[in-house]
């Protein structure tokens, strides 16, 4: 009963933007960034996602798979 009357001390709008800001972090970190990043460079090279991902993470290691996350998670973040 205690707990059904208490408030939030933050307003929920505020924390609504919150949670859609790291809803967008994760979403760049977990998913759009390796894919957009596998997508471009498969092109490049002219080859399959399979192929291309291996070449990638021999080439560059997993963090190659990341490069330009933080652009995409501010683009994710503010998108939300």
């Amino acid at each position: 009963d205690k707990i059904k009357g208490m408030t939030l001390p933050v307003h929920t709008s505020i924390v609504s933007l919150l949670s859609g800001m790291c809803a967008g972090a994760s979403e760049a970190v977990f998913a759009v960034t390796p894919m957009e990043t596998v997508k471009t460079k498969t092109i490049e090279m002219n080859v399959g996602f399979v192929e291309g991902t291996k070449r990638i993470v021999q080439s560059s290691g997993l963090g190659g798979l990341y490069q330009g996350l933080a652009s995409t998670i501010m683009k994710q973040a503010s998108n939300q």
